[in-house]
């Protein structure tokens, strides 16, 4: 019986979360993956500066700061696939085709960000800070909508489907 009450909470629990709007829902996970994408850049970067400390060898800090930006930038990718996959637009996340999709949606997310931010910043002379934000927010409502459409939007059953048969 108490087995049978902890599952009945948990799916309660589960349907409570799914009830959220999915841009919401979308949103928590974006953000948790800029934390991951923060802090992972955060530690990878000190490892490799205390390996390659930029006084010895200032262009293999350069690439190393690089490289901590690109592995932390695929972790966050990689969070923010699993959580979108499963919580925001509840599909199975064991697919190739779609994880593929993600990361170029999310490459093409970088791209409007970084773009965005540059322009704003050089050539519309916004503060630098203004622009980021303006820039994360430009990718956030690109990143969403390419999600909703082309990532998970059509074909590939639902979790609830493949539980269903």
């Amino acid at each position: 019986p108490r087995l049978r009450t902890e599952a009945n909470t948990m799916q309660a629990s589960h349907a409570m979360w799914l009830r959220l709007p999915r841009v919401l829902r979308y949103a928590c996970t974006a953000g948790l993956a800029a934390a991951v994408d923060i802090g992972g850049f955060f530690c990878l970067s000190t490892a490799l500066f205390a390996l390659v400390p930029g006084a010895l060898a200032p262009g293999l800090w350069v690439v190393s700061v690089g490289v901590a930006a690109a592995l932390s930038f695929l972790l966050a990718a990689a969070v923010n696939y699993r959580l979108s996959a499963g919580w925001v637009f509840d599909h199975e996340w064991k697919n190739a085709r779609r994880a593929g999709r993600f990361l170029v949606g999310a490459s093409l997310g970088l791209a409007v960000n970084a773009g965005a931010t540059t322009a704003l910043a050089v050539w519309a002379h916004w503060p630098p800070l203004a622009a980021k934000v303006a820039g994360v927010g430009l990718a956030f409502g690109f990143n969403f909508s390419l999600n909703a459409r082309w990532v998970f939007g059509r074909g590939g059953p639902t979790r609830q489907a493949r539980q269903d048969r």
